[in-house]
């Protein structure tokens, strides 16, 4: 035999999102006026019939990924790995940020994580509730560059038998 594939891998992405922001500061000053002058009317809206109201500015990001991958040390020991995954955030107001993790195999990719601006403190905190490796971290800390150390952290990691 003149030769044979060792390995071989494929990975196709995408990203979709809706209420980022891209621009100049100008343009950024311009959308905040609008958007106040839109959060006034919004609420006028709101405040007439409650039930029709519905906000679809809220901003998220989904992101999906396929990866494939062979691999063949020897002609008797083969493997192929599929893996199909998905990332996203959501944030529901200008403070609160949720994120998730996941993939066609849940039991070892499923992430889920909530991030709140505290306006000079930040909090974080994830869970991995499936899989064999299960974790929950929390943290809260100084937004300051030169106060990063002054930090609370727990975190706790547990096997799932």
């Amino acid at each position: 035999m003149l030769g044979r594939p060792r390995s071989a891998s494929l990975n196709i992405s995408t990203q979709f999102q809706a209420g980022g922001q891209t621009g100049t500061r100008d343009q950024y000053a311009a959308l905040e006026e609008e958007a106040d002058a839109e959060t006034k009317e919004d609420l006028q809206k709101m405040q007439q019939d409650p039930e029709k109201y519905v906000d679809f500015k809220i901003p998220w990001r989904l992101g999906l990924s396929y990866n494939w991958s062979y691999s063949s040390p020897t002609p008797a020991a083969s493997s192929s790995t599929q893996v199909l995954s998905f990332i996203g955030n959501l944030s529901i107001t200008k403070k609160w940020k949720l994120s998730f993790q996941s993939g066609y195999d849940l039991a070892s990719a499923t992430r889920i994580g909530a991030h709140r601006d505290l306006h000079c403190w930040v909090m974080d905190f994830g869970w991995r509730p499936l899989g064999e490796q299960q974790y929950y971290e929390f943290s809260v800390g100084v937004k300051a560059p030169i106060l990063r150390y002054l930090e609370y952290r727990r975190d706790r990691s547990y096997r799932n038998q």
